[in-house]
């Protein structure tokens, strides 16, 4: 389903990321990589959450330094959320990546 919803509008960033997300989650880290770098390029800059699967898909891909600058980035887009869309449970996940990626 999310591949015919990224068939029928290939430049909707929370569409694609929806599919790279899956393709992570299959283990198709390659394939994932591909739509969430098109997610972030259609308009995704300033989603924390396409950041953040971006740089989970970096880090299955072993490429600890791109990882570690998107999990930034999205910390920095979701500190700077207002207090209510900030969501701690998200911001703390974050930081534990960061924390267990090494240098």
């Amino acid at each position: 389903m999310a591949s015919e919803a990224v068939t029928s509008d290939p430049e909707d960033s929370n569409r694609l990321d929806t599919l790279g997300f899956i393709c992570n989650r299959m283990s198709r880290f390659q394939e994932a990589r591909k739509h969430l770098e098109h997610a972030l390029a259609s308009q995704g800059i300033d989603n924390p959450d396409i950041l953040e699967h971006l740089g989970d898909t970096y880090s299955k891909l072993g490429d600890a330094a791109k990882a570690k600058t998107m999990w930034r980035n999205a910390l920095q887009k979701r500190e700077a959320a207002a207090l209510k869309l900030r969501q701690p449970a998200l911001i703390e996940r974050l930081q534990q990546k960061l924390a267990a990626q090494p240098n």
